[in-house]
């Protein structure tokens, strides 16, 4: 968290469904959190300009690219920031991983 106590946080996941999920999980866990939402990757990084987020969950598949790719975009666009990020997948593998890593 960068300069407040509020963290921001991305959910990035062309399932409304799935995003509604997690905002409920993450309210629960910590209400005074700033949660904002994309359907795909080019809402998403258009919405991690201003403000950075200090986390995103991402999706591993999304409609215009995978999460692994999105997260490189996000990384390279907010290097002095340093965003923490987490892939979504409910298809885990080894494979997946690695790909993520």
């Amino acid at each position: 968290m960068r300069g407040s106590l509020l963290m921001r946080v991305l959910i990035v996941d062309n399932s409304a469904a799935d995003r509604k999920l997690f905002r409920a999980l993450l309210e629960a866990g910590d209400p005074d959190l700033e949660l904002f939402e994309a359907v795909d990757a080019a809402q998403g990084l258009e919405a991690s300009r201003t403000p950075v987020p200090d986390c995103a969950l991402v999706a591993y598949t999304l409609p215009d690219m995978t999460g692994p790719e999105f997260i490189k975009e996000l990384f390279s666009a907010n290097a002095e920031e340093d965003p923490f990020a987490v892939i979504l997948t409910g298809r885990g593998s080894g494979e997946i991983a690695l790909v993520a890593l």
